[in-house]
């Protein structure tokens, strides 16, 4: 099934929201950056990505002649879209007011909201008919009115009459057909899945794990649902699922190649303050004046609070902060370890050094008032 006009569009949609709200908020205020905004959401841009679209869901209706389907196919790619309109509608925007009270870039922003709710309600359309319901609470010639909405996607009568319109069936608890023909699963989409990847910010692991996970899933899939043809002139292929999903499994085993390479480059980089070595110390800026062991007091302190972190995002241990600290202030401080346990086995104060600190704030503090009180 081809998705990528519905994509496309939905996208485009979606960036056209965030393009309106950053202008109505005046995140966006110099007019180059405005300019640019207005060519890519012009009024012709809406209807070219429309029209693509449009082409792509009569492909598909011919290509899979079952509603039910193509019903699917607008609800997993493009069936939150009212939602956006919604938004701006009845929060942001109610009768203009906002817009015309900013007088800020009102005209079109006022062109790109309707545009926005136009195009939004045209492909909503497209599912809402399924379910509309009169007043009487009696059915609706339902098939009737799809045939005319055919009609308005310019397909034939010949084409249309092809078309199964089986859409109070028992679809959604059943998985095929009268015919015996599997229902797609849009969870083997493989653009699909990869945005739920790259929302999955931890781990790597839990990339492979899914991916994993999805491809066991399309192999217990053909087997409850699929034909394996083989064919001695053409090589063997199955039936639905490799028109369904084409290529899923090859792009699968592809994005997990990406995750390994990834593992091997970062073993093969070494971790710098890992391999620091202090025989030979370059002088550095700035000199530490205490002992040694105040200095692990404070790094120590703040290591446990989490004060400093990487950037990378990566942990950050305690002996690389350590190592940080001694390169900072070009020394090597001898048997850290040792030094770290008989400071914690302190009796009396075990954080001497800290203390000072503290008092040495105090005496700012208190000579700061000092001094403001001498100008009164």
């Amino acid at each position: 099934m081809k998705t990528k006009e519905a994509k496309k569009i939905k996208l485009f949609l979606s960036n056209a929201v965030t393009a309106f709200m950053k202008i109505y908020k005046k995140e966006i205020s110099t007019e180059k950056d405005i300019d640019l905004i207005k060519i890519e959401f012009c009024k012709e841009n809406f209807l070219r990505i429309y029209k693509d679209f449009i082409e792509e869901l009569k492909f598909n209706i011919l290509e899979y002649k079952k509603i039910q389907i193509i019903y699917d196919y607008l609800c997993t790619h493009v069936g939150n879209l009212k939602e956006w309109s919604e938004y701006l509608n009845f929060i942001y925007l109610p009768e203009y007011k906002k817009i015309i009270e900013g007088e800020f870039e009102e005209k079109f922003l006022m062109e790109l909201k309707d545009n926005i709710e136009s195009y939004v309600h045209r492909i909503c359309s497209f599912s809402d008919i399924y379910y509309i319901i009169p007043e009487n609470d009696e059915l609706l010639d339902t098939e009737n009115l799809l045939y005319k909405f055919m009609l308005e996607l310019n397909l034939s009568p010949e084409q249309i009459g092809r078309i199964e319109f089986n859409i109070f069936g028992d679809y959604g608890t059943e998985n095929v057909n009268s015919d015996g023909v599997p229902y797609m699963d849009f969870k083997f989409d493989f653009d699909e899945m990869k945005i739920e990847i790259d929302q999955l910010t931890n781990t790597n692991n839990e990339k492979i794990i899914l991916i994993n996970d999805r491809l066991f899933d399309l192999e217990q899939w053909q087997v409850k649902y699929d034909k394996l043809i083989i064919d001695p002139d053409n090589g063997s292929h199955y039936e639905y699922s490799d028109s369904f999903y084409p290529h899923f499994k090859e792009l699968c085993h592809i994005e997990l190649k990406r995750y390994e390479k990834m593992e091997e480059l970062e073993k093969a980089i070494p971790n710098q303050t890992e391999n620091i070595r202090f025989e030979k110390i370059e002088p550095a800026s700035y000199s530490w004046k205490s002992s040694g062991t105040d200095l692990l007091e404070l790094v120590v302190a703040l290591h446990k609070n989490d004060t400093i972190q990487r950037k990378d995002g990566k942990p950050l241990s305690r002996k690389e902060l350590i190592d940080f600290f001694q390169q900072l202030f070009g020394l090597e401080i001898k048997d850290v370890e040792g030094k770290l346990s008989r400071a914690t086995s302190r009796k009396m104060n075990m954080t001497p050094f800290l203390d000072n600190l503290k008092v040495a704030f105090e005496n700012y503090r208190d000579e700061k008032e000092e001094k403001q009180q001498k100008r009164k």
